[in-house]
């Protein structure tokens, strides 16, 4: 078996896992991130709604500024900033033609709120079956009528010239649109054409797998106005792009990553020594730290984590692992107590994790429970 020691080890790549694992590199840890695969949070349209949580769900002495700073900052030098802050509320546009109110969204969206302006435009693509412009519009303006304010929507169905085969996915187009130089500057002509008086075009999250807050911005000055991309159906491109930028960002920071491999054990010597066993092909890998992270979300069974008690004070579970998450408020909660998680382990695995036997046979697997990172 192959062995490698760090300060802290996290498992899972979801939004828990990556903040935890920024948060404890922040603290000069040497950190490992184990996972099998992204998180469903960067799957989804990657906002996140504080005013979902419950009182108390979460202990909080200044209504989670230190750790939506921290957010903030993390998803700006990823290169993918957003905006909103506590106490905030933020309308985002949904595929569905209807607004929902977050508290954090990515700048993708456009970066203002589109019920405060006076002109927007809805434009789709004919290949891209999942994004209906003249159903968005239809329903945008009625809500707009109900309420006897807001913009003016119309619908547009952009055809891109010179295509023989369009791509009909939305991770298609927006492959294409990375890699080929013409098509992207075909499609920006085509915003272009259309953006003449409008305050904003409002469009399926398509432009770029690979697009920053930076690319978006040229982008939008090119075209002569803001653009919001709405998130489509599962897996969102928004999802997927932000997913490879922190990725990266990671990987700036000394984040070693051993990803689309299983844990298959959890060892724990004493409460500054554990272990995993990751099922790597041909030769198994073992990785030694002071402290882990369990953010595996809430159907692993790695652990149980239904009790606290008896257990090592070098594990520290976040995100969906808590079970105490619901669909509207379980990324504030991976925000909040990944970063706590992080923070706290990187402390606990401040120095050496010791010498590294190799030889963990005699020590017990993982405990029956954990102490919780909230």
């Amino acid at each position: 078996m192959l062995h490698k020691g760090f300060d802290v080890l996290v498992i899972g790549e979801g939004l828990a896992g990556v903040l935890a694992s920024a948060a404890a590199a922040r603290q000069g840890a040497r950190v490992a991130l184990v996972s099998k695969g992204p998180g469903s949070f960067m799957l989804a349209d990657d906002c996140i709604d504080f005013a979902a949580l419950a009182p108390g769900a979460l202990d909080s002495e200044d209504g989670f500024k230190r750790e939506i700073q921290f957010f903030l900052d993390t998803a700006a030098a990823a290169g993918c900033e957003y905006r909103g802050g506590p106490g905030e509320t933020i309308s985002v546009p949904t595929i569905l033609g209807g607004f929902r109110d977050v508290t954090l969204a990515p700048v993708y969206f456009g970066g203002c709120d589109p019920r405060q302006l006076k002109a927007v435009a809805v434009v789709g693509f004919p290949s891209i079956l999942d994004f209906d412009a003249n159903f968005v519009a239809e329903r945008l303006s009625g809500m707009a009528r109900n309420e006897a304010s807001g913009p003016t929507y119309t619908a547009h169905q952009l055809e891109i010239a010179g295509l023989s085969e369009p791509p009909r996915l939305e991770i298609q187009f927006a492959a294409r649109f990375d890699r080929d130089a013409n098509f992207r500057a075909a499609v920006l002509a085509a915003l272009a054409s259309v953006a003449k008086s409008m305050d904003l075009l409002m469009v399926p999250g398509v432009l770029g797998l690979n697009t920053g807050t930076a690319e978006l911005r040229d982008m939008w000055r090119q075209v002569g106005c803001p653009i919001c991309e709405i998130a489509t159906l599962p897996p969102s491109v928004l999802g997927i792009r932000l997913f490879r930028r922190f990725r990266q960002y990671l990987s700036r920071m000394g984040v070693e990553e051993f990803t689309g491999f299983a844990v298959a054990k959890v060892w724990f010597r004493d409460e500054h020594h554990c272990a995993i066993e990751v099922e790597t092909p041909g030769r198994a890998l073992q990785l030694e730290a002071a402290a882990l992270v369990l953010a595996t979300g809430a159907f692993s069974h790695l652990i149980d984590t239904s009790t606290s008690a008896n257990v090592p004070s070098n594990v520290f579970v976040c995100g969906g692992a808590l079970n105490i998450s619901e669909p509207r408020n379980e990324n504030a909660i991976a925000l909040v107590t990944g970063i706590r998680a992080g923070i706290r382990a990187a402390k606990l695995g401040a120095g050496p994790c010791g010498k590294m036997t190799g030889d963990w046979t005699n020590v017990s697997t993982a405990p029956t429970a954990m102490p919780l990172a909230r």
